[in-house]
C-alpha cells in the first residue's frame, strides 16, 4: 500500500508539472510547424555570398511546394538550440559593464516572425528589404528593450541604435522592431534577452528551417 501510494503521488506530481508546462506561453505559435536543419560543410560554404545564395534558393524551392504557407529559417531554434550569445549595448555605452552582457543572438530569414508566430510589439519585422549592403538592422525582444531603454515606450525603442556582438569595430545597427520574448532555453524559464539580425547581413552556414502548410 505504501509503495502504491508513493507511485500514485509521484505520477500525480508529474502529471501536474506536465500540464503546467503545456500551459506556458512559449512566445511561438502552437500551430503544427515542421522544422529541420540544413548545414553546409566548410568546403562547400565558400564565403558569405555562396552561403546566402544557397539558402535563398533553398527557401524558394520549399516555398514553391504545394500547400506551404510560411517558410523561413533561424540559426538556432527555440528550446532546441541555445548558447550563441554576446553583449549588446546602446550607441552611447562603451564600458564592459554597460548594456546587456549576455544576450542570445539569432540570425533569421525574411518571414520568420510570421512563420514562428512571434508577437510583434512595435515597429516591423525583418523582411526582404534587409539585404546585404542595406543599412544594418536588428529586432530586439522586450527584455532587451526594458534593460537598455527602461524609460522609453516600445514605440520609441524603434529607431534606436545598438552595438551587436557579431559586428566588428564600432558598427551600429538600427532597431527596426520589438518582439515579445520567447522561452528559448526551457519552457519553465523566463525569456532571455535576445536580438535578431537579418540572415542576409550575417549569413550562417547552418540554418534551421520553419515550415507551415495547409492541411
Amino acid at each position: 500500500v505504501a509503495i502504491a501510494l508513493a507511485l500514485l503521488t509521484t505520477a500525480g506530481l508529474l502529471t501536474k508539472s506536465l500540464l503546467r508546462l503545456q500551459d506556458q506561453d512559449l512566445g511561438v505559435t502552437r500551430a503544427p510547424v515542421l522544422t529541420f536543419a540544413v548545414g553546409l560543410p566548410p568546403l562547400v560554404a565558400d564565403g558569405d555570398e555562396a552561403v546566402a545564395r544557397f539558402h535563398a534558393a533553398f527557401t524558394d524551392r520549399v516555398r514553391a511546394l504545394p500547400g506551404v504557407t510560411h517558410v523561413s529559417a533561424i540559426n538556432m531554434l527555440p528550446i532546441a538550440n541555445t548558447g550563441l550569445n554576446g553583449p549588446v549595448r546602446r550607441a552611447d555605452q562603451t564600458g564592459e559593464r554597460d548594456g546587456v552582457p549576455v544576450t542570445e543572438v539569432r540570425a533569421v530569414m525574411d518571414g520568420y516572425v510570421d512563420a514562428m508566430g512571434l508577437r510583434l510589439l512595435a515597429g516591423r519585422a525583418i523582411d526582404a528589404r534587409d539585404r546585404a549592403g542595406s543599412p544594418p538592422v536588428v529586432m530586439v525582444n522586450d527584455t532587451v528593450a526594458a534593460r537598455l531603454w527602461p524609460a522609453l515606450p516600445l514605440a520609441q525603442v524603434v529607431g534606436q541604435q545598438v552595438r551587436a556582438p557579431f559586428d566588428s569595430g564600432d558598427g551600429l545597427r538600427e532597431v527596426v522592431g520589438v518582439v515579445a520574448g520567447v522561452r528559448s532555453r526551457r519552457p519553465d524559464m523566463l525569456p532571455d534577452p535576445e536580438i535578431y539580425a537579418p540572415f542576409a547581413q550575417v549569413p550562417q552556414p547552418s540554418m534551421s528551417y520553419v515550415v507551415r502548410a495547409d492541411g
